[in-house]
């Protein structure tokens, strides 16, 4: 098990937690991390349940979860058929759903969203974390002739999906999921916008607005809260 990869808090993922919010179910809650913090900071939650890939690290989550579900969302096609992912649910149904850094992860992230979205209570929302794959360092990457396979980070070397923004917020909606929030992560953006304004001219040349450009290639990562259409 990798530490850090299994250890970080999601600041912005903690920040988009409501204060009212009592259930709360994260996919992909690695070694607890997370929870633990929504649960210090949060203490009217009355239900946490984690689900993970990860044996070792779904042990180290459980002083922090109601419930700990081990499994692996790529082998299960339909959740309801699954006892240990249907025990989970309970009406009225989640506050929060969270996917941290985990729909990417997935091979029909769309099926894992949609059945999700079932889960939630009639105000609830999904929460998640998602790459951005249009970030300035994979243009650096190709352009330098590399996809490297790294063991966290945007190349992970275990992701099976990529997004950009757009991606992103249609996913969503195929869904009936209303996107109440995008927020960008935005790391090293001196680095970024360097590197990005070589590339104005391109911009130019394909009839794309720039300042659209860079503003959608300097996030790392979005993170996007989104809520059942009434």
């Amino acid at each position: 098990m990798q530490e850090n990869y299994y250890g970080n808090v999601n600041v912005t993922i903690l920040e988009n937690i409501l204060p009212t919010a009592e259930r709360i179910l994260e996919v992909g809650c690695g070694a607890g991390a997370l929870a633990a913090a929504i649960r210090s900071r949060f203490p009217g939650v009355q239900h946490y349940a984690g689900i993970d890939i990860e044996s070792e690290a779904l042990t180290l989550a459980e002083p922090f979860l109601d419930q700990a579900v081990l499994c692996d969302l790529n082998g299960i096609s339909d959740w309801r058929t699954s006892p240990q992912l249907t025990s989970i649910f309970h009406p009225p149904g989640f506050d929060h759903i969270l996917f941290g850094d985990v729909l990417e992860h997935l091979i029909d992230p769309d099926s894992a969203l949609a059945q999700a979205a079932r889960l939630l209570s009639s105000n609830g929302s999904i929460i998640a974390c998602i790459p951005n794959v249009q970030h300035w360092s994979v243009f650096a990457q190709l352009m330098a002739g590399s996809w490297p396979k790294q063991e966290s980070g945007i190349f992970d070397k275990t992701h099976l999906r990529w997004f950009a923004r757009d991606d992103m917020l249609e996913m969503m909606a195929r869904h009936d999921l209303h996107v109440e929030k995008v927020i960008s992560r935005i790391f090293n953006p001196e680095s970024g916008v360097e590197f990005l304004e070589y590339l104005e001219p391109l911009a130019n040349f394909m009839n794309l607005d720039f300042d659209s450009f860079l503003n959608n290639s300097l996030p790392l990562q979005y993170v996007i809260v989104a809520t059942k259409k009434n």
